[in-house]
């Protein structure tokens, strides 16, 4: 066989190969959604999609489905989560790409990974042994007594102080979503050119007007992936919250 039939065979063959695993990955979102579908298609008929999605009960015992307060619940956690995680993993990728000694770099970086890579279960004990009893004995608790005294008004907002609510929720997502934001932007930051650093310096501009005139807006829209992807980290985690 010809070396140029056979390079023009090779590249049929990988192209073919490329195209059918990309329609793989789409044929498996059809299948996810047509498998949602089928397993809510009677609260979907019944209800509708904007009433499941709008109503506020959920019974299924007399075949009442309302997705609202779960889904609030879910976008609220979320969104506190990814505000106060995101000022942290920029700083630590900062740190890791701007400050860190070339010795230090490779260390932080690999444990920020590695905090990426653990199981959500550890998250889920590390706040039911850890961060729950913190939560209980620093906040609720100071805050119910206060309210008892001098606020009665707000005890049945308050409920009881055990720990477990919506601010254990958003902290351990704002710990878990961390690592990913902080690698991705790091990976941005990393990625502007040495020379846009040093015509700042030649113009005499500080480290900090370096960082906050060049490097950010450089690394803009890698920054802002790594948000996307810890927000959709901490909307799809169940696991540590339910723990």
């Amino acid at each position: 066989m010809p070396g140029w039939l056979y390079q023009r065979l090779g590249d049929r063959l990988f192209s073919a190969l490329v195209v059918g695993l990309a329609l793989g990955v789409v044929l498996a979102a059809l299948a996810i959604v047509w498998v949602l579908y089928q397993g809510g298609r009677e609260a979907l008929h019944t209800f509708g999609f904007l009433g499941f999605l709008t109503g506020s009960r959920w019974d299924a015992v007399r075949g009442e489905f309302g997705a609202w307060p779960p889904l609030l619940g879910t976008l609220v956690t979320s969104a506190a989560a990814l505000f106060l995680a995101f000022f942290p993993a920029l700083s630590a990728a900062l740190f890791v790409v701007e400050f860190a000694p070339r010795a230090l770099k490779g260390a932080v970086a690999y444990l920020i990974d590695l905090l990426a890579a653990l199981p959500s279960v550890v998250y889920g004990l590390w706040g039911i042994f850890v961060l729950v009893p913190l939560v209980r004995e620093r906040v609720e608790l100071p805050l119910f007594t206060w309210a008892a005294a001098h606020a009665p008004g707000l005890l049945p907002f308050l409920g009881p102080p055990t720990g477990i609510g919506m601010l254990s929720a958003i902290l351990v997502l704002a710990l878990m979503i961390v690592p990913y934001a902080s690698a991705l932007a790091r990976d941005a930051l990393a990625l502007v050119p040495q020379s846009q650093r040093e015509a700042m310096y030649a113009l005499g501009a500080t480290r900090w007007e370096v960082i906050r005139r060049v490097v950010i807006p450089y690394a803009r829209a890698g920054i802002f992936s790594g948000g996307v992807l810890a927000l959709a980290r901490a909307l799809g985690e169940t696991m540590a919250v339910t723990m």
